[in-house]
């Protein structure tokens, strides 16, 4: 398809980046913060600080991740993380399933890029 980061000085390139300098402004960034402050505050220091064991980094970040974008740019609360962190429950509802989907098929399609497997790494 029509990548927004394939079509460098295009004018559909142009017309797609029009459209997505709202979610990037000023306001949208300060708010994303404020969200994301409380939910560590509120959800993920607390269950970080009572924890004796290995965490899934991944999960929570997932799951931060997920309420923040729930809550700035669809005024949704998923409750992942408190549901996760707070009630130490798995379950959440089935919007947070779809988007939990799509945001691992996106963190696949990032990850795996072709030949990084012979890019030199310190052993």
């Amino acid at each position: 398809g029509n990548s927004f980061l394939a079509l460098p000085d295009n004018k559909e390139w142009k017309h797609q980046r029009r459209l997505s300098v709202p979610a990037f402004s000023q306001r949208v960034l300060e708010e994303a913060c404020t969200v994301s402050y409380d939910l560590l505050n509120r959800a993920v220091f607390p269950y970080l600080s009572s924890r004796k064991t290995n965490i899934d980094a991944v999960e929570i970040t997932t799951r931060l991740t997920l309420d923040v974008v729930g809550q700035v740019a669809f005024s949704y609360h998923f409750r992942g993380l408190e549901t996760y962190c707070l009630d130490g429950q798995d379950e959440h509802d089935s919007l947070y399933s779809s988007f939990d989907i799509l945001l691992t098929g996106i963190t696949r399609q990032i990850l795996n890029v072709p030949y990084t497997q012979y890019l030199p790494t310190s052993a």
